[in-house]
């Protein structure tokens, strides 16, 4: 009888846990977008380019930085390089395909000054959005002391975005040169003697594929965005768009995902529902950035 008093005390106290657990998981409309998850998430497609690339240059050499490496992190996790690292390894290049979102980045430089190791953070200044149609590339060069010791004790990477084609290459490609004989000769124009010349025919009409017209801009809704600083990166729906204050159109039968972004700020999440467009053609969004 102690026995079962026991067992049934203990599978009420785990009943009791659950249900606290379960009461206290509540998220507000507002915080809806940042907090919920996906019970099974979305796959993209295989083929996903290489859509970050993080390069530590100037790490060692065979003077007075020999034996310094780095180490890469990405969310806590050590990623290891795919090449065979030397003791004079003097860049770090790491490509990596990852999928669409926000990841914590930094790095770990070490370097052995006198008799011993000391170890010195990279960071970034805000989460970094990584998307499957931009490559977002990240920089640092160490600027080192005579003995290895690096400059600035605390390091920053700088974080470029650049957009990328269906095909994963570059959006504008360069021109082939006129002088470049490497390719298929081009037919030209060769004119016949009037004697050759045959009589002339009635012209055959010309199919026309047709055309795509533009969406007119009746269907677009413009936001005006301004931020406190300005200057702010602004991504809409993970595309960046440009640097603020700026207009730009947006489809209003969908919903808008605002990011702003500022070296020194907090980053800033704004989300407009669809029905936020109904009957305007210009919408303001003002956003004020926390400093860090």
């Amino acid at each position: 009888m102690r026995r079962t008093r026991h067992i049934g005390f203990l599978f009420s106290l785990v009943a009791a846990l659950l249900f606290m657990g379960c009461g206290s998981s509540q998220v507000s409309v507002d915080e809806s977008y940042l907090s919920l998850s996906p019970v099974k998430e979305l796959h993209t497609s295989s083929d996903v380019p290489q859509n970050l690339t993080v390069t530590l240059s100037n790490i060692a050499d065979q003077s007075s930085s020999y034996k310094n490496y780095v180490e890469l992190y990405i969310n806590d996790k050590l990623i290891n390089p795919d090449w065979a690292v030397t003791n004079v390894q003097n860049t770090w290049k790491y490509e990596l395909k990852l999928r669409p979102g926000y990841y914590r980045i930094k790095a770990k430089y070490f370097a052995f000054i006198g008799w011993g190791e000391e170890d010195y953070e990279i960071l970034t200044h805000d989460l970094v959005p990584v998307s499957v149609d931009r490559k977002t590339v990240l920089n640092c060069r160490i600027a080192k002391k005579g003995n290895g010791e690096p400059v600035d004790k605390k390091m920053y990477f700088d974080v470029e975005h650049f957009m990328l084609s269906e095909k994963n290459k570059p959006l504008v490609q360069p021109m082939p040169s006129q002088s470049d004989n490497s390719r298929e000769p081009r037919l030209r124009y060769q004119p016949q003697s009037p004697s050759m010349s045959p009589a002339p025919q009635s012209p055959m009409p010309e199919k026309r594929s047709p055309v795509r017209r533009p969406e007119p801009d009746d269907k677009k809704v413009i936001l005006q965005i301004n931020t406190i600083p300005e200057n702010a990166q602004v991504i809409i729906n993970d595309r960046f768009i440009g640097n603020s204050p700026m207009r730009t159109r947006v489809n209003p039968k969908l919903d808008q995902v605002i990011q702003i972004t500022h070296e020194g700020y907090r980053a800033a999440i704004k989300v407009l529902d669809r029905t936020t467009f109904e009957g305007v053609d210009v919408y303001p969004v003002i956003i004020k950035l926390e400093p860090k």
